[in-house]
C-alpha cells in the first residue's frame, strides 16, 4: 500500500503538466480547424510532461527519481526543444511541430520557480545555473530538486499526499485543464451537454484524488496506533 500511495502522490506532481499539454492540444486543434481523434489529445498530455520521462522508471523501481533529474538532458530546453519541433513535423507538420513544442515548453515554464518548480538550466550548454525570472541564476546545489530518499519522501507526504497549497492549486488547474479539455473536444458532438463532460471531468479527477487523501490518512492511523 506504502508504494501505491508514493506512486499517487508521484501522478499528481505530474498531473497538472498532463492536463494543461492535453489543454493546449485541444486549443490548438480549435484553432487549426482540425478535429483530432482521441488518442491525439493522450498524446498531447504526455507531452506536458515529456521531459519527466527519465524519471518514470526509477520510480516505478525505487519510488524515487534517481537525484537531481533536472541535470539531465530532457531538461535542457536548447537540446530538447529543436529536437520535439522537428520531430513533431515529421510526424504531424506545422500542427504537431507547433503543439508538440508549447506542451513542452509549458513544462520547462511550470520547472521555473515563478510557477512553481524547483529550476531548470534554461541557458545550458552556456550556463549551468537555474534561472529564476525574479532572481536570476542559482547554483543547481541550492535547488529543491537535489533531494535526497528522505526529503523526496518528504516532499510527497507533506506536499501531496494529503491537502496543501501546491496540490490544491496544481490538481485545481490540472483539473480544469482537462474539464476544459473534454468540453472542447466534444463540443461538435454533443453541443451545450459538453459541459456536462467537462464538469464530470473535473470532479472525477478530484474524487480520485480525494480517495487517495482517505487512503493515507487511514494508513497513517493505523500505523500510529501499532
Amino acid at each position: 500500500m506504502e508504494k501505491f500511495l508514493k506512486l499517487c502522490g508521484n501522478a499528481m506532481a505530474a498531473f497538472m503538466d498532463f492536463g494543461i499539454g492535453t489543454l493546449i492540444t485541444a486549443i490548438m486543434a480549435l484553432a487549426f480547424g482540425i478535429e483530432l481523434p482521441l488518442w491525439a489529445y493522450l498524446i498531447g498530455g504526455i507531452l506536458g510532461f515529456l521531459p519527466d520521462f527519465d524519471v518514470i522508471w526509477p520510480i516505478l523501481i525505487q519510488d524515487r527519481p534517481n537525484g537531481d533529474h533536472h541535470q539531465t538532458l530532457m531538461h535542457r530546453p536548447i537540446f530538447l526543444l529543436p529536437i520535439v519541433a522537428v520531430t513533431g513535423w515529421l510526424v504531424g507538420g506545422f500542427f504537431w511541430s507547433t503543439t508538440a513544442t508549447l506542451c513542452v515548453f509549458w513544462h520547462y515554464l511550470h520547472d521555473t520557480p515563478e510557477f512553481g518548480g524547483g529550476g531548470l538550466a534554461w541557458f545550458w550548454p552556456f550556463s549551468q545555473k537555474y534561472w529564476s525570472i525574479l532572481k536570476g541564476g542559482i547554483s543547481p546545489e541550492r535547488s529543491i530538486m537535489a533531494m535526497s530518499e528522505s526529503e523526496h519522501r518528504k516532499w510527497l507526504e507533506e506536499k501531496w499526499l494529503q491537502p496543501s497549497k501546491i496540490s490544491f492549486r496544481e490538481i485545481g488547474l490540472g483539473a480544469w485543464s482537462l474539464g476544459i479539455s473534454c468540453a472542447i473536444i466534444t463540443w461538435n458532438r454533443l453541443g451545450w451537454w459538453s459541459l456536462v463532460c467537462g464538469a464530470a471531468t473535473l470532479y472525477s479527477a478530484w474524487f480520485l484524488v480525494l480517495g487517495v487523501w482517505i487512503i493515507r490518512k487511514i494508513q497513517t492511523k493505523k500505523k500510529a496506533r501499532t
